[in-house]
């Protein structure tokens, strides 16, 4: 239910909910412009508390709206946690307190009883932005009805509008619509295969560490796909979110021009609003299944582990290939034990899913891994720390073919 404007539609809109008893009520209280003008009468908004707040699963007032139901300024987050369970314990319903209208950032907070629940958000250069409550509402509207609880739901219904700005398009002038349709595009694109999957193992550049992603590391990974690089991982822990969902837009483009899938690591929100291949997931970040329920099918999810529990465990729930390592003793991360070689032959012979080697691999030692039954090689300051990538990336190419295929 979004903006109603008369005390009679109101009234109207009330007496049909309880003739047929509707759940999954959400109700947008729509009562402020962006531009901060008041859209609704005194007497209507009496009427709407009295009679459709009763009714609602969950309300979704910005802050401007919030501020006027509670006569409360909201200026910081503990301000919005403070005003949300006010209004929730005052009109006894959910309160999703969308943070849009904060300088410093776009979280929201979801306030369900006792319960505060954060959503983390993103500012998006998008001046299309007409109609972004509605459709937040709506799409949480639609969740619910899906038989989702309301944490998730308010949670791919953020992670949808978030998509819907990032993928944006121009129509017409002054402030447009939003992208409701961008997915239709991605329902076309092929679902992995195993074999597909398996076969983009082979040579698995991982990006180094960067605090930011420049010309220089754009140029580094164009050269290693020119040299025949099979799948690029975008691995980049030093980065705010904004400046790591720019960094995946510019990899993107270059994955995309060589046919190249972009795993994104950790971060499953980039690799949604970028439309990525996959995620690369750790052994302490998102359950893989949570990572299925946001990406799709159609994407490819991979997990480290580093014994053969963890890959079993790993398949079982859901994992379309497994990174072991580090194989080798290696600097980009402290304090690793190396995966005998007979653990990794034991884990590539025990699961059914690609198993991709990683951790201290360079062109000298991936020959020991011979008869491993590896699909590929994840290779790090191998490819990006040589001084000639092109020439590397085809030479590394040709020593991990004779590694896996033959």
């Amino acid at each position: 239910i979004g903006m109603v404007s008369s005390v009679d539609l109101i009234h109207t809109i009330a007496k049909m909910l309880r003739k047929y008893s509707l759940k999954n009520v959400v109700v947008d209280p729509v009562m402020v412009s962006t531009s901060g003008c008041k859209l609704i009468s005194d007497d209507a908004i009496d009427v709407l508390v009295d009679e459709l707040f009763p009714l609602a699963t969950i309300i979704t007032p910005n802050i401007p709206e919030a501020e006027l139901l509670s006569c409360q300024k909201i200026q910081t987050a503990e301000d919005m946690e403070r005003v949300g369970q006010m209004i929730a314990d005052k009109y006894n319903v959910a309160v999703l307190l969308k943070g849009g209208h904060r300088i410093c950032d776009a979280n929201d907070l979801l306030v369900a009883g006792t319960n505060c629940t954060w959503f983390q958000g993103v500012r998006i250069d998008n001046d299309n932005t007409h109609g972004t409550g509605c459709t937040l509402s709506s799409a949480i509207a639609s969740w619910l009805a899906k038989g989702y609880d309301l944490v998730d739901s308010v949670n791919r219904a953020k992670l949808y509008i978030s998509q819907t700005l990032f993928h944006g398009i121009n129509i017409g002038k002054g402030s447009g619509p939003l992208n409701h349709g961008w997915m239709i595009k991605n329902t076309l694109n092929k679902t992995w295969s195993k074999s597909a999957i398996r076969r983009a193992m082979m040579l698995y550049a991982v990006t180094d560490n960067h605090e930011s992603v420049d010309k220089s590391l754009i140029e580094k990974i164009e050269l290693a796909l020119k040299g025949g690089v099979t799948m690029i991982q975008l691995r980049q822990k030093g980065m705010t979110f904004e400046q790591f969902l720019e960094a995946a837009r510019q990899v993107k483009i270059r994955t995309d021009a060589y046919h190249v899938p972009l795993i994104i690591n950790d971060n499953v929100m980039v690799a949604a609003l970028v439309d990525a291949d996959g995620v690369h997931l750790g052994q302490d970040d998102m359950d893989i299944k949570e990572a299925r329920k946001i990406l799709g099918d159609n994407k490819i999810i991979g997990l480290s582990a580093h014994n053969i529990s963890e890959a079993e465990l790993a398949q079982i729930n859901g994992a379309d290939y497994i990174g072991v390592g580090a194989v080798f003793h290696t600097t980009t991360k402290d304090h690793t034990i190396p995966v005998s070689f007979e653990t990794l032959q034991t884990i590539c012979n025990t699961v059914s899913i690609p198993v991709v080697a990683i951790g201290g691999l360079n062109a000298e030692n991936i020959r020991k891994l011979k008869n491993s039954g590896i699909a590929g090689v994840a290779l790090v300051s191998a490819i990006f720390g040589s001084k000639d990538i092109l020439k590397k990336t085809a030479d590394l190419y040709k020593t991990v073919s004779t590694v896996v295929l033959e």
